[in-house]
C-alpha cells in the first residue's frame, strides 16, 4: 500500500516531480544580457505601432501582415521569446495591441519557442479579456500537380454484358 493512506490518493506517478517543473522554467528564462534588454525594450515600444500596421495590413494578405512582424524576426531568439512573454502581461490600453501582435506573432513565427510562447500570452490575454482584433491568413497552399486519373479497371466480360446478366444470358449475347 502507498504511503500516505488510502490507495489512489496522494501523489501519482511522477506528479509532484513534473507537475510544477514546466512551470519552473518557463518563468525562469535566461536573464538578457544589457544589448537585448536594450532590444526588447525597443520592441515592447513598437508593440502599438506594429499592432496598428497588422490591422491596416489585413486587406494586403498574409505577406503584408508579416512585414510588420519582421523587427520581431529580426530579433535574437531570446529576446523575441521575452517579448511574446512580456505581450501576455500588458493589461489597460495596450493589452488589445499586445493580444493582436501576439495573435499574429503565434501563427507565424517559425521559431518553435518563440511562437509557442506568443500563443501562451494570447490566452493570458483571452483570459483578461481581451481578444484579437486580426486573423493572420492561413498560408497559401501550392497547387498539387495535376495528374491524370489512374486508368478505368476493365472487367473481363463478354463485350455488350454487364455484370448482372446471367451466364445464359452472356452466351447467348455473345453467340449472336
Amino acid at each position: 500500500m502507498p504511503q500516505g493512506g488510502r490507495r489512489g490518493h496522494g501523489t501519482h506517478h511522477g506528479q509532484a516531480a513534473h507537475g510544477a517543473a514546466g512551470r519552473r522554467d518557463r518563468e525562469t528564462a535566461p536573464p538578457l544580457t544589457t544589448d537585448q534588454q536594450a532590444e526588447l525594450a525597443a520592441l515592447l515600444a513598437q508593440a502599438p505601432t506594429i499592432a496598428s500596421g497588422l490591422r491596416a495590413a489585413q486587406s494586403g494578405g498574409r505577406a503584408a501582415m508579416l512585414d510588420w512582424l519582421s523587427p520581431i524576426a529580426a530579433a535574437a531568439e531570446p529576446v523575441a521569446q521575452a517579448f511574446a512573454r512580456r505581450l501576455g502581461e500588458q493589461r489597460g490600453a495596450q493589452a488589445q495591441d499586445a493580444a493582436d501582435v501576439a495573435a499574429a506573432l503565434g501563427e507565424a513565427d517559425p521559431r518553435r519557442e518563440v511562437a509557442r510562447e506568443a500563443r501562451r500570452a494570447r490566452l493570458r490575454l483571452r483570459s483578461a479579456g481581451v481578444q484579437p482584433d486580426i486573423e493572420l491568413p492561413p498560408r497559401a497552399m501550392a497547387p498539387l500537380p495535376r495528374q491524370r486519373p489512374p486508368p478505368r479497371r476493365r472487367h473481363h466480360f463478354a463485350p455488350g454484358t454487364s455484370r448482372r446478366m446471367s451466364r445464359a444470358a452472356a452466351r447467348q449475347a455473345s453467340s449472336r
